[in-house]
């Protein structure tokens, strides 16, 4: 009976040992998962904050160029009226000078009268004039400054294939494909990804005044060999900020001037029903403001 009862103290007291064990592995698992989601949630609220942020100066950049459009209008239409008026003058002051027959002292006074008008009318006129040039002017630059952008990105990324730059309304959008940027998990960059980054990179480093916006695209199917994606717009921010990190440790580019945004399976190009239209929509968009 006294081997009994030590064979059950030893029993008790190895499994007690054992749970030890399994409770202290659990909770350090449950401190990871926390940790990673804590860091995922983080990045979320930056990247949402930033594209805020972003979204807020484009809109302050159309509001501007709408503001020098009705400009431009407004000054055509009051030096049309000045040129008329001017004319106008013209004409009466000739007419006045014409009529020798009527040079009295109130025709006289109203040569001089209009005279002066037609003085303070043509420097006004020189005022718009002069306005409405430096708007062309200042509307000039910013759409050459556009053009070289895209000039710029088209030469220094023309060898890849698939790639696209374009202008739309105030800003240049370089879209990059799926298969050349990304690896096929879906999430890690690829090395002809990283051969065009390091491109890309060069320009943002010799034009550090220049943001640019990564939106990366989805499609509506997640990687099957990833299992710790949540959803695709959880993928495509994951996209966003690798690439984005990539850019900033590997190559040197400020932190400041890229924001990553992930917009998922939500704004597709082509259907989902077809491995083709999926990688369609699986995309990246550089916009750079």
């Amino acid at each position: 009976m006294h081997t009994n009862l030590l064979t059950l103290q030893k029993g008790l007291y190895y499994t007690t040992i054992f749970c030890l064990a399994c409770c202290g592995t659990l909770t350090n698992v449950s401190c990871v998962k926390k940790k990673l989601y804590k860091t995922e949630l983080s990045n979320r609220q930056l990247a949402e904050a930033r594209e805020k942020v972003l979204y807020a100066e484009l809109t302050d950049r159309k509001a501007e160029a709408a503001r020098m459009v009705l400009n431009i209008g407004d000054l055509n239409k009051t030096i049309g009226r000045q040129e008329s008026e001017i004319a106008e003058l013209r004409s009466r002051i000739v007419q006045l000078s014409t009529n020798a027959n009527k040079t009295t002292t109130s025709l006289l006074d109203e040569k001089t009268a209009l005279e002066k008008t037609l003085n303070e009318k043509t420097a006004v006129l020189k005022e718009k004039e002069s306005e409405l040039a430096k708007i062309k002017a200042k509307e000039t630059a910013f759409n050459n400054k556009l053009s070289d952008l895209s000039k710029l990105l088209s030469t220094k990324l023309s060898a890849a294939e698939g790639i696209t730059v374009t202008i739309v309304e105030h800003h240049v959008v370089l879209t990059l494909p799926d298969k050349l940027l990304f690896e096929p998990t879906g999430v890690n960059i690829s090395t002809t990804g990283k051969t065009t980054l390091d491109s890309l990179a060069k320009i943002l480093i010799e034009q550090p005044g220049l943001p640019a916006q990564i939106i990366t695209y989805t499609d509506n199917q997640l990687p099957k060999n990833n299992k710790t994606l949540t959803d695709t717009w959880d993928w495509s921010l994951r996209r966003a900020s690798t690439i984005a990190r990539t850019l900033i440790t590997d190559y040197g580019v400020n932190a400041n001037q890229l924001s990553p945004t992930g917009r998922g399976e939500f704004f597709p190009v082509a259907t989902n029903e077809t491995p083709e239209g999926r990688l369609q929509n699986r995309r990246t968009e550089m916009v750079f403001f």
